[in-house]
């Protein structure tokens, strides 16, 4: 399973973008019909960008999506527009016509109470988004679907409250991948969750994918105590495309003060920017990406979860 797609720079081509699930697999020597399941917890680019390949890399795998995509009408309304003109459009299209078995759909609307996998000693769940965020938020883009192109997606963006947040138990361990899921407002985020009576007895995670880059807006005091071991290792994607980067120094001594290990893919600091003179002569300012390390949290099925970092990935101590 692979959950969301980012793509990094891969030293194996020439330093060209690629997705970063696919050359970390590809590494461990894992066969494309290995991979059965691709999720996209939400649409920002950062979540999503790659998946067009991964979806044409891994042909056995279901597409597994926010349920805010669920109401059919919005989905005629996206099915009109040019799919080759957006790689996640263009992938949600191909997955939608992805035959797998006669009960196998190839795209599935992923929401609260959803199981995606139940094999006894594996589970994964769904613990959002809730009923009530995909309804409020299905029925905005059907509103908007006549605008055009632009305005559904950028709804689609900054929908956090239809974010995916999933809780995976495996062997006696669990794990917490929390997508964007942020903490208001309450009858959509954390507070919706920790309400549903069907998630009254999940193990405590011993890993947990850190919400929304740490950021104060994601804090839910419940979820930390409910849904994370006290000593969990905690991984932090950062975001750097704001005047003022996430996590903050504070968001990390928040964090730090659960107890457990803080582990963090790259600096919270913005992107260089620089001056450069294209062919015109004219000036422009070319922002350069930082580069972001690896987290790797490990555990095989009676052993110790082990933490490897890949530079610029690093451990915040202090």
């Amino acid at each position: 399973m692979v959950v969301d797609s980012f793509m990094a720079f891969s030293p194996e081509r020439g330093g060209r973008a690629r997705p970063a699930a696919e050359s970390y697999l590809d590494r461990m020597q894992v066969p494309g019909s290995a991979v059965k399941h691709l999720v996209v917890t939400h649409f920002h680019r950062d979540h999503y960008r790659g998946l067009d390949h991964l979806h044409d890399r891994y042909t056995e795998a279901q597409l597994w999506v926010t349920a805010a995509m669920r109401d059919d009408q919005f989905v005629r309304a996206w099915a009109k527009l040019d799919p080759k003109g957006d790689p996640i459009m263009s992938a949600l299209h191909r997955a939608g016509r992805r035959v797998l078995g006669p009960f196998v759909a190839g795209l599935v609307p992923l929401k609260v109470g959803l199981s995606m996998l139940d094999a006894g000693s594996v589970r994964v769940r769904a613990l959002s988004p809730s009923d009530q965020a995909v309804a409020a938020s299905c029925g905005e883009l059907a509103e908007r679907a006549a605008l055009g192109k632009g305005p559904i997606k950028s709804q689609l963006r900054g929908d956090n409250r239809c974010s995916v947040a999933l809780h995976i138990a495996a062997y006696g361990s669990s794990v917490l991948l929390s997508g964007d899921v942020e903490s208001a407002p309450a009858q959509f985020g954390w507070s919706a969750i920790l309400a549903d009576a069907r998630h009254q007895s999940l193990q405590p995670a011993q890993v947990i994918k850190v919400p929304h880059h740490g950021s104060s807006g994601a804090h839910h005091e419940g979820m930390w105590s409910r849904l994370v071991a006290p000593d969990a290792a905690m991984l932090v994607a950062p975001f750097t495309s704001l005047v003022s980067p996430i996590p903050t120094a504070e968001d990390c001594r928040r964090l730090k003060s659960r107890g457990g290990r803080l582990l963090q893919a790259a600096p919270s600091g913005a992107a260089e920017r620089t001056g450069v003179f294209d062919e015109s002569g004219a000036r422009r300012v070319v922002e350069i990406p930082q580069r972001v390390g690896v987290v790797r949290a490990r555990k095989k099925p009676n052993g110790p979860w082990r933490i490897l970092l890949t530079p610029p990935a690093f451990e915040v101590t202090h």
